[in-house]
């Protein structure tokens, strides 16, 4: 099978992962402000795995936005 070298494809596919990305962070920001109705300390420590996958998310969006 013959590899598709397509820019545009490749530019769509990038698209779709900024998306995807985007999509992923927003649920779980919404998770943990609903989290910190209920217990507020008890959400934002760094045991909490939502909170580490959050705070990576915005690291890997700062280094992004950065290059």
């Amino acid at each position: 099978m013959k590899k598709v070298e397509d820019e545009r494809l490749k530019g769509q596919l990038l698209k779709n992962f900024k998306t995807a990305f985007l999509i992923e962070n927003s649920f779980i920001l919404l998770v943990l402000i609903y989290e910190s109705f209920k217990n507020v300390w008890g959400t934002v420590n760094a045991q909490n795995p939502l909170w580490a996958s959050f705070m990576l998310g915005l690291v890997t969006l700062s280094i992004y936005h950065k290059g």
